[in-house]
């Protein structure tokens, strides 16, 4: 009987062992979870506590999306490109007038 005893109260202790220690190991993952979705939200308000630059120095303007787009010293590019938009679109309003013709035509037989 004691042996049975001593069984039962060595298996509950590892059992509660390991309950104890999964529990810790989860609350250890949610606290790293929360500290790594918390720190953006503590960097960028220690951030905004800093002074307001009033004036920008001259080269350091916000100059849009285009600012690393080339040089602007080369000119305009006057070459003319077989394949460009203008060309596309005239082919294209082409091919749907001709294409409206010969529905119409069709449309006209039946």
């Amino acid at each position: 009987m004691d042996n049975n005893n001593n069984s039962n109260n060595s298996h509950n202790n590892i059992k509660n062992t390991l309950q104890r220690r999964n529990k810790l190991f989860a609350f250890g993952i949610l606290g790293v979870i929360g500290l790594g979705l918390l720190f953006p939200l503590f960097y960028i308000t220690s951030k905004q506590d800093k002074k307001k630059i009033d004036k920008y120095s001259k080269g350091s303007g916000v100059r849009g999306s285009f600012l690393n787009s080339g040089s602007s010293d080369i000119g305009e590019d006057t070459t003319k490109y077989k394949n460009n938009y203008e060309e596309h679109k005239r082919k294209m309003t082409e091919k749907h007038i001709s294409e409206d013709i010969n529905k119409n035509n069709n449309n006209n037989k039946n």
